[in-house]
């Protein structure tokens, strides 16, 4: 329920994406590599006040990265 002024840049875009957001999750993991052990949080934010092209560039973002195809 948190609310957050955020500001991201996207590939391929020169102008930062800024927009108001609320934490609607939030989740605690550990990452473990082959010299150091860390703790990470991921959360999902629900875009409260954002401009519509910027929402558009985002939602770009995601389709093109969700079909890339992924490395073997």
């Amino acid at each position: 329920g948190t609310q957050l002024q955020v500001d991201i840049t996207l590939p391929d875009r020169a102008r930062i994406v800024a927009f108001t957001g609320e934490v609607v999750w939030c989740e605690q993991y550990e990452t473990i590599g082959r010299t150091v052990r860390q703790q990470a949080v991921e959360a999902g934010v629900k875009l409260l006040l954002i401009d519509p092209k910027d929402r558009q560039a985002i939602m770009d973002h995601v389709i093109l990265t969700l079909k890339a195809p992924r490395p073997a």
